[in-house]
């Protein structure tokens, strides 16, 4: 983290490329909804909390609809 609070440059691109891949509106709204309460938690948006996130809300899945959305952010996640 650099001392204006930002991330290094390489990092955030990393999660612009993560987010532009996205082609569901329900997709965005669950990683828009991850990524206010990973800033609520004060903690930086990386993609390891946003991973971490996402396999707790996977291991709370009550049906295999919530969970194959899930696993198909994770997969995305890891894809690049």
């Amino acid at each position: 983290m650099r001392q204006n609070g930002l991330p290094p440059s390489g990092k955030t691109s990393s999660l612009a490329h993560y987010f532009s891949q996205i082609d569901h509106p329900h997709q965005l709204e669950t990683l828009g909804r991850i990524a206010v309460e990973i800033l609520r938690e004060n903690k930086p948006v990386s993609r390891r909390i946003i991973c971490l996130k996402l396999i707790g809300y996977l291991e709370k899945a009550t049906c295999e609809e919530d969970a194959l959305h899930y696993r198909e952010l994770l997969a995305m996640l890891f894809s690049q």
